[in-house]
């Protein structure tokens, strides 16, 4: 892990925001299969046991904010992290008059992540060990796994453009 690490730290941004991108693809395509699980009243595919159980993190109370699956705003907040970060790798300037200066973008993304993040923790740590007893969804630790790499390559990413390679 320390060699991944320090060969990402000497990358430069637009290379770990092409990375990036590829984490937040496949969190977009797992978000779309866990929403699609969520509305399915079919039984879902990684029903392994008790402990390991999609249907019973994904069907559960906690699986919805305001009446929608956390699944799908999970979706729409990563097609935002898509965007922002196809704009550091196309090195847009502006957009519709708002400055998108890199330290910007990255900035935008570590806040995203960072809240990211946090939400797993607290689904991960609280809702799955302790509201549902030690039960979870392995495409939901999957999920989880994809969530903390984003964290770490923005933290790399901010790092970057605080260290002064805005122009890299």
């Amino acid at each position: 892990l320390k060699y991944i690490y320090m060969s990402w730290l000497n990358m430069d941004i637009k290379k770990l925001a092409k990375y990036f991108n590829v984490i937040v693809i496949l969190a977009m395509v797992l978000s779309l299969y866990l929403t699609y699980l969520h509305y399915s009243i079919e039984e879902g595919p990684c029903n392994i046991s008790e402990d390991l159980n999609c249907d019973v993190v994904n069907k559960s109370q906690w699986s919805e904010m305001f009446g929608v699956s956390i699944a799908l705003v999970g979706f729409f907040i990563f097609l935002i992290v898509f965007i922002v970060n196809r704009f550091i790798i196309k090195d847009k300037k502006e957009f519709m008059g708002f400055d998108l200066s890199k330290k910007k973008l990255v900035t935008f993304l570590l806040l995203i992540s960072t809240w990211n993040f946090l939400y797993s923790i607290y689904l991960l740590g609280y809702v799955s060990y302790y509201k549902l007893q030690g039960v979870y969804c392995p495409f939901c630790m999957i999920l989880d796994l994809l969530i903390l790499t984003m964290f770490i390559l923005s933290i790399i990413m901010f790092k970057g453009v605080k260290n002064g390679e805005e122009n890299t």
